[in-house]
Protein backbone atom coordinates (compact mmCIF):
# COMPACT_ATOMS: atom_id res chain seq x y z
CA UNK A 1 0.00 0.00 0.00
CA UNK A 2 1.24 3.55 -0.62
CA UNK A 3 0.86 6.78 1.51
CA UNK A 4 0.58 10.00 -0.74
CA UNK A 5 -0.10 13.41 0.72
CA UNK A 6 -1.60 15.53 -1.85
CA UNK A 7 -3.21 18.53 0.07
CA UNK A 8 -2.07 20.46 2.94
CA UNK A 9 -4.08 23.52 4.82
CA UNK A 10 -3.06 26.96 3.60
CA UNK A 11 -2.95 29.52 0.74
CA UNK A 12 -1.24 29.71 -2.25
CA UNK A 13 -1.39 32.38 -5.25
CA UNK A 14 -1.36 30.78 -8.63
CA UNK A 15 -0.69 31.91 -12.04
CA UNK A 16 -3.94 30.77 -13.21
CA UNK A 17 -6.21 29.93 -10.41
CA UNK A 18 -5.00 33.00 -8.50
CA UNK A 19 -5.70 32.89 -4.95
CA UNK A 20 -5.73 28.97 -3.64
CA UNK A 21 -7.11 28.57 -0.23
CA UNK A 22 -7.59 25.04 1.33
CA UNK A 23 -9.16 25.08 4.48
CA UNK A 24 -10.61 22.59 7.39
CA UNK A 25 -13.95 22.59 5.08
CA UNK A 26 -12.11 21.48 1.89
CA UNK A 27 -10.78 18.85 4.07
CA UNK A 28 -14.43 18.11 5.46
CA UNK A 29 -15.92 18.17 2.05
CA UNK A 30 -13.44 15.87 0.22
CA UNK A 31 -13.82 13.42 3.54
CA UNK A 32 -17.22 12.99 3.01
CA UNK A 33 -17.52 12.55 -0.79
CA UNK A 34 -15.08 10.26 -1.05
CA UNK A 35 -17.31 8.34 2.46
CA UNK A 36 -20.46 8.78 0.23
CA UNK A 37 -18.99 7.59 -2.83
CA UNK A 38 -20.08 10.99 -4.55
CA UNK A 39 -17.30 10.77 -7.68
CA UNK A 40 -19.16 7.18 -8.35
CA UNK A 41 -15.92 5.53 -8.27
CA UNK A 42 -12.36 6.05 -6.59
CA UNK A 43 -10.28 8.46 -7.37
CA UNK A 44 -7.44 7.07 -9.09
CA UNK A 45 -3.30 7.91 -9.19
CA UNK A 46 -2.18 8.89 -12.73
CA UNK A 47 1.69 9.90 -13.29
CA UNK A 48 1.70 13.86 -14.30
CA UNK A 49 -1.32 16.14 -15.06
CA UNK A 50 -3.36 16.44 -18.37
CA UNK A 51 -2.64 19.51 -20.61
CA UNK A 52 -4.99 21.42 -22.02
CA UNK A 53 -6.22 21.10 -25.75
CA UNK A 54 -5.60 16.88 -26.01
CA UNK A 55 -7.35 15.19 -28.91
CA UNK A 56 -8.76 12.50 -26.27
CA UNK A 57 -9.00 11.99 -22.62
CA UNK A 58 -9.98 9.75 -19.92
CA UNK A 59 -6.96 7.22 -21.28
CA UNK A 60 -4.48 8.12 -18.42
CA UNK A 61 -3.89 4.66 -16.65
CA UNK A 62 -4.58 4.29 -12.95
CA UNK A 63 -0.92 3.77 -11.15
CA UNK A 64 -3.45 3.11 -8.16
CA UNK A 65 -6.45 3.53 -6.62
CA UNK A 66 -7.51 5.61 -3.51
CA UNK A 67 -8.74 3.33 -1.13
CA UNK A 68 -8.96 5.47 1.87
CA UNK A 69 -8.43 9.14 2.63
CA UNK A 70 -7.34 10.06 6.38
CA UNK A 71 -6.31 13.40 8.02
CA UNK A 72 -2.75 13.88 9.73
CA UNK A 73 -2.52 17.10 10.95
CA UNK A 74 -2.83 19.95 8.62
CA UNK A 75 -1.96 17.26 5.68
CA UNK A 76 -4.93 15.20 3.84
CA UNK A 77 -3.14 11.56 2.56
CA UNK A 78 -4.24 9.34 0.40
CA UNK A 79 -4.04 5.62 1.23
CA UNK A 80 -3.46 3.65 -1.96
CA UNK A 81 -3.48 -0.05 -3.59
CA UNK A 82 -0.94 -0.08 -6.39
CA UNK A 83 -2.09 -1.49 -9.76
CA UNK A 84 1.98 -2.98 -10.58
CA UNK A 85 5.15 -3.08 -8.96
CA UNK A 86 6.28 -0.63 -11.35
CA UNK A 87 4.07 2.03 -9.49
CA UNK A 88 5.46 0.96 -6.11
CA UNK A 89 8.82 0.77 -6.92
CA UNK A 90 8.08 4.61 -8.76
CA UNK A 91 7.54 5.13 -5.31
CA UNK A 92 10.02 3.60 -3.36
CA UNK A 93 13.02 4.46 -5.73
CA UNK A 94 12.07 7.97 -5.23
CA UNK A 95 11.84 8.42 -8.95
CA UNK A 96 8.37 10.12 -7.71
CA UNK A 97 8.09 11.72 -4.60
CA UNK A 98 5.57 14.14 -4.19
CA UNK A 99 1.48 14.45 -5.70
CA UNK A 100 -0.65 17.03 -6.97
CA UNK A 101 -4.74 16.57 -6.16
CA UNK A 102 -7.22 17.05 -9.16
CA UNK A 103 -9.69 18.09 -7.40
CA UNK A 104 -13.33 20.33 -7.79
CA UNK A 105 -13.69 23.26 -4.90
CA UNK A 106 -17.47 23.53 -5.66
CA UNK A 107 -18.36 19.96 -7.34
CA UNK A 108 -21.57 19.30 -8.23
CA UNK A 109 -23.27 15.86 -7.74
CA UNK A 110 -24.10 14.41 -11.17
CA UNK A 111 -26.64 12.15 -10.48
CA UNK A 112 -28.77 14.51 -8.09
CA UNK A 113 -27.59 18.17 -9.09
CA UNK A 114 -26.89 19.52 -6.19
CA UNK A 115 -23.38 20.98 -5.20
CA UNK A 116 -21.59 19.25 -2.36
CA UNK A 117 -17.98 21.04 -2.20
CA UNK A 118 -14.44 19.88 -2.83
CA UNK A 119 -14.64 16.89 -4.99
CA UNK A 120 -11.08 15.06 -5.49
CA UNK A 121 -11.59 13.29 -8.53
CA UNK A 122 -7.45 11.85 -9.17
CA UNK A 123 -4.13 12.22 -7.89
CA UNK A 124 -0.91 13.20 -9.93
CA UNK A 125 2.48 11.84 -9.08
CA UNK A 126 4.95 14.54 -9.68
CA UNK A 127 8.34 15.66 -8.83
CA UNK A 128 6.95 19.80 -9.54
CA UNK A 129 4.16 19.75 -6.88
CA UNK A 130 2.39 23.34 -6.69
CA UNK A 131 1.50 23.28 -3.34
CA UNK A 132 4.48 23.96 -1.54
CA UNK A 133 6.01 21.89 2.01
CA UNK A 134 3.89 18.48 0.82
CA UNK A 135 5.43 15.23 3.14
CA UNK A 136 6.86 13.03 0.44
CA UNK A 137 4.55 10.22 -0.67
CA UNK A 138 5.92 6.67 0.85
CA UNK A 139 5.48 3.06 1.02
CA UNK A 140 3.76 1.53 3.12
CA UNK A 141 5.26 -1.88 5.16
CA UNK A 142 3.09 -4.52 5.61
CA UNK A 143 3.38 -4.72 9.26
CA UNK A 144 1.15 -7.16 11.54
CA UNK A 145 0.44 -4.75 13.89
CA UNK A 146 0.10 -1.54 11.53
CA UNK A 147 -3.74 -0.82 10.95
CA UNK A 148 -5.49 1.77 8.88
CA UNK A 149 -9.30 2.32 9.68
CA UNK A 150 -11.74 3.93 8.02
CA UNK A 151 -11.25 7.58 8.76
CA UNK A 152 -13.91 10.01 9.60
CA UNK A 153 -14.01 13.30 11.43
CA UNK A 154 -17.42 13.68 12.52
CA UNK A 155 -18.40 17.61 13.76
CA UNK A 156 -18.74 18.53 17.50
CA UNK A 157 -22.63 18.63 17.59
CA UNK A 158 -22.61 15.10 15.46
CA UNK A 159 -21.05 13.26 18.28
CA UNK A 160 -23.84 12.94 20.58
CA UNK A 161 -26.30 11.66 17.87
CA UNK A 162 -24.05 8.73 16.12
CA UNK A 163 -23.25 7.74 19.95
CA UNK A 164 -26.87 7.55 20.50
CA UNK A 165 -27.14 5.80 17.23
CA UNK A 166 -24.49 3.29 17.94
CA UNK A 167 -26.14 2.19 20.93
CA UNK A 168 -29.56 1.53 19.21
CA UNK A 169 -27.91 -0.57 16.73
CA UNK A 170 -26.74 -2.16 19.16
CA UNK A 171 -29.99 -3.08 21.25
CA UNK A 172 -31.93 -4.00 17.77
CA UNK A 173 -28.84 -6.35 17.30
CA UNK A 174 -29.52 -7.77 20.15
CA UNK A 175 -33.13 -7.77 19.69
CA UNK A 176 -32.61 -9.41 16.25
CA UNK A 177 -30.49 -12.40 17.89
CA UNK A 178 -33.41 -13.05 20.46
CA UNK A 179 -36.64 -12.57 17.71
CA UNK A 180 -34.96 -14.84 15.19
CA UNK A 181 -33.14 -17.10 17.56
CA UNK A 182 -29.78 -17.42 16.11
CA UNK A 183 -28.70 -20.08 18.64
CA UNK A 184 -31.77 -22.33 17.65
CA UNK A 185 -30.58 -25.72 17.51
CA UNK A 186 -33.17 -27.10 15.27
CA UNK A 187 -35.19 -26.39 11.98
CA UNK A 188 -37.83 -27.00 14.46
CA UNK A 189 -37.28 -24.16 16.69
CA UNK A 190 -36.40 -21.63 13.84
CA UNK A 191 -39.83 -22.43 12.15
CA UNK A 192 -41.70 -21.77 15.21
CA UNK A 193 -39.78 -18.34 16.27
CA UNK A 194 -40.55 -17.49 12.82
CA UNK A 195 -44.23 -18.37 13.59
CA UNK A 196 -44.26 -16.53 17.29
CA UNK A 197 -42.91 -13.01 14.95
CA UNK A 198 -45.60 -13.36 12.25
CA UNK A 199 -48.07 -13.73 15.00
CA UNK A 200 -46.28 -10.70 17.07
CA UNK A 201 -46.52 -8.43 14.05
CA UNK A 202 -50.50 -9.40 13.46
CA UNK A 203 -51.07 -8.69 17.04
CA UNK A 204 -49.29 -5.51 16.20
CA UNK A 205 -51.07 -4.17 13.53
CA UNK A 206 -54.42 -5.46 15.34
CA UNK A 207 -53.96 -3.55 18.24
CA UNK A 208 -52.79 -0.62 16.03
CA UNK A 209 -55.68 -0.67 13.98
CA UNK A 210 -58.50 -0.56 17.06
CA UNK A 211 -56.12 2.06 18.58
CA UNK A 212 -56.64 4.14 15.39
CA UNK A 213 -60.26 3.51 15.14
CA UNK A 214 -60.47 4.08 19.11
CA UNK A 215 -59.26 7.38 18.27
CA UNK A 216 -61.50 7.94 15.31
CA UNK A 217 -64.66 7.21 17.52
CA UNK A 218 -63.22 9.69 20.19
CA UNK A 219 -63.07 12.39 17.94
CA UNK A 220 -66.88 11.74 16.65
CA UNK A 221 -67.88 11.42 19.48
CA UNK A 222 -66.27 14.62 20.97
CA UNK A 223 -67.61 16.49 17.48
CA UNK A 224 -71.06 15.25 18.54
CA UNK A 225 -71.15 16.21 22.13
CA UNK A 226 -69.52 19.46 20.68
CA UNK A 227 -72.75 20.36 18.23
CA UNK A 228 -75.09 19.49 20.98
CA UNK A 229 -73.78 21.82 23.24
CA UNK A 230 -73.26 24.38 20.70
CA UNK A 231 -77.30 24.01 19.58
CA UNK A 232 -78.12 24.25 23.40
CA UNK A 233 -76.33 27.58 23.82
CA UNK A 234 -77.81 28.43 20.94
CA UNK A 235 -81.43 27.90 21.82
CA UNK A 236 -80.49 29.63 25.11
CA UNK A 237 -79.20 33.15 23.66
CA UNK A 238 -82.19 33.10 20.80
CA UNK A 239 -84.61 32.60 24.30
CA UNK A 240 -83.05 35.73 25.30
CA UNK A 241 -83.86 37.60 22.75
CA UNK A 242 -80.34 37.68 20.87
CA UNK A 243 -81.44 37.99 16.92
CA UNK A 244 -81.06 34.75 14.78
CA UNK A 245 -78.96 35.70 12.57
CA UNK A 246 -75.95 37.15 15.03
CA UNK A 247 -76.62 33.13 16.67
CA UNK A 248 -76.08 32.10 13.29
CA UNK A 249 -72.56 33.48 13.22
CA UNK A 250 -71.91 32.07 16.16
CA UNK A 251 -72.64 28.81 15.65
CA UNK A 252 -70.94 28.84 12.71
CA UNK A 253 -67.59 30.31 14.76
CA UNK A 254 -68.24 27.74 17.91
CA UNK A 255 -68.74 24.85 15.66
CA UNK A 256 -65.10 25.25 14.20
CA UNK A 257 -61.80 24.49 14.75
CA UNK A 258 -61.18 28.24 15.26
CA UNK A 259 -63.72 28.60 17.76
CA UNK A 260 -61.42 26.29 20.29
CA UNK A 261 -58.55 28.71 19.97
CA UNK A 262 -57.98 30.07 23.40
CA UNK A 263 -57.56 33.68 23.73
CA UNK A 264 -56.18 35.43 27.17
CA UNK A 265 -58.48 37.80 27.80
CA UNK A 266 -57.56 40.13 31.46
CA UNK A 267 -60.83 41.58 33.88
CA UNK A 268 -61.07 44.88 34.86
CA UNK A 269 -58.84 43.49 38.16
CA UNK A 270 -56.01 43.00 35.76
CA UNK A 271 -57.05 38.64 36.34
CA UNK A 272 -55.47 37.01 32.94
CA UNK A 273 -57.86 33.84 32.04
CA UNK A 274 -57.94 31.58 29.10
CA UNK A 275 -61.24 31.79 27.39
CA UNK A 276 -61.83 30.37 23.51
CA UNK A 277 -62.84 32.53 20.52
CA UNK A 278 -66.26 30.90 20.38
CA UNK A 279 -67.12 31.96 24.37
CA UNK A 280 -65.85 35.12 23.97
CA UNK A 281 -68.24 35.82 21.26
CA UNK A 282 -70.76 34.35 23.90
CA UNK A 283 -70.38 36.50 26.31
CA UNK A 284 -70.45 39.87 24.02
CA UNK A 285 -73.67 38.63 22.89
CA UNK A 286 -75.01 37.96 26.39
CA UNK A 287 -73.77 41.82 26.91
CA UNK A 288 -75.84 43.11 24.07
CA UNK A 289 -78.23 45.81 25.52
CA UNK A 290 -81.72 45.09 26.05
CA UNK A 291 -82.90 48.06 23.44
CA UNK A 292 -81.33 45.48 20.87
CA UNK A 293 -82.52 42.49 21.80
CA UNK A 294 -86.09 41.17 20.08
CA UNK A 295 -89.00 41.63 21.87
CA UNK A 296 -90.62 39.19 24.43
CA UNK A 297 -93.20 38.61 21.87
CA UNK A 298 -91.66 37.95 19.07
CA UNK A 299 -89.06 35.56 19.86
CA UNK A 300 -88.50 32.68 18.41
CA UNK A 301 -90.31 34.08 15.35
CA UNK A 302 -88.22 35.36 12.13
CA UNK A 303 -89.03 39.25 11.40
CA UNK A 304 -89.59 40.32 7.67
CA UNK A 305 -89.38 43.16 5.94
CA UNK A 306 -88.35 46.37 7.34
CA UNK A 307 -88.06 45.52 10.77
CA UNK A 308 -85.67 42.21 9.66
CA UNK A 309 -83.93 45.32 8.09
CA UNK A 310 -83.64 47.76 11.23
CA UNK A 311 -82.95 44.15 13.06
CA UNK A 312 -79.52 43.85 10.94
CA UNK A 313 -78.76 47.23 11.30
CA UNK A 314 -79.18 47.27 14.86
CA UNK A 315 -77.13 44.09 14.94
CA UNK A 316 -74.56 45.42 12.64
CA UNK A 317 -73.62 48.38 14.85
CA UNK A 318 -73.16 46.28 18.42
CA UNK A 319 -70.96 44.10 16.41
CA UNK A 320 -68.97 47.10 15.43
CA UNK A 321 -69.51 48.33 18.73
CA UNK A 322 -67.88 45.17 20.37
CA UNK A 323 -64.68 45.42 18.29
CA UNK A 324 -65.88 42.65 15.59
CA UNK A 325 -66.11 43.09 11.66
CA UNK A 326 -68.72 42.27 8.68
CA UNK A 327 -67.34 40.17 6.61
CA UNK A 328 -68.67 40.61 2.76
CA UNK A 329 -71.39 38.11 2.81
CA UNK A 330 -72.68 39.33 6.03
CA UNK A 331 -71.26 37.10 8.11
CA UNK A 332 -69.76 38.69 11.47
CA UNK A 333 -66.07 38.15 12.72
CA UNK A 334 -65.09 38.99 16.55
Amino acid sequence: MLKIPFLRLGEWVHPVYEKIKITQQTFDDILRNFKDNVLGKEPFIRLGHDKGGKPTFGDAPAEGWVKQIVQEGNVLCAIVEPTSETAAENIRSKRFRFSSAEFTPNGIDKETGNPVGALLSAIALTNEPFLTKLPEATLLANLPDLFYLDFSEPEENDKGARKVEEMVKQFIEMLKNFITGQKAENEGMKKQQEETQKQLADMNKLLTDQLTLAQQQTQIAEQARLLAEVDKQATELVSLGIPPVMVDNWKTLASSDAGQVVLKLADDAGTVKDISQAEAMRQMLLALPEAHRIPMGQRGTQSTGDDADKIKLACDADIIALGGTITADGKYKI
